[in-house]
């Protein structure tokens, strides 16, 4: 819909989605491994001239910075890409990511996301003292990394922060 209101305008009718992200006068959506924008207002062109990024499987997370998008694929893969370059981050294949998240308005800050599988989950941490991860509870979903580089998420045992 809109942001000013106005008449709803289906983008892709039952695909499933990661998430939205407002970035530079866009909206940036996933439909099932294709990443995308939709301008907020304005003409609508072909999702082929929309598309950011195909992903390898199904976009399960979606973070979008001013200069680029994150993103975790249903086959564990963790991505980000600036420009015409995409970079796999470090993650645990086998568990998929359900959140992502920045303390940046550019690609490159502190980053933080989580990945699940059927019995465990895991937050990764990439932060300028170095990169590591540790086991959460289950259900993990909705890390975000405040600007003090806290980290809070939830998880099936409650919401929690991690002080840096």
């Amino acid at each position: 819909m809109p942001i000013r209101g106005g008449a709803v305008t289906v983008l892709d009718p039952n695909t499933p989605t990661a998430g939205l992200a407002l970035q530079n006068g866009n909206v940036i959506y996933a439909s099932v491994a294709d990443i995308r924008y939709v301008p907020k207002s304005g003409a609508i062109t072909s999702p082929l001239v929309r598309t950011i990024a195909k992903a390898s499987s199904r976009v399960t997370a979606l973070h979008a910075v001013s200069n680029g998008v994150y993103w975790g694929e249903n086959g564990g893969a963790v991505r980000l890409k600036v420009g015409s370059t995409t970079t796999t981050l470090p993650s645990t294949m086998g568990l998929v990511p359900t959140s992502i998240s920045t303390n940046g308005y550019t690609a490159g800050a502190a980053q933080a996301w989580t990945q699940c599988g059927s019995q465990s989950c895991r937050l990764h941490f990439d932060f300028h003292i170095g990169r590591w991860s540790t086991a959460i509870g289950a259900d993990a979903l909705g890390v975000t990394v405040t600007s003090s580089g806290n980290v809070f998420w939830g998880d099936a045992t409650g919401v929690h922060r991690q002080v840096f």
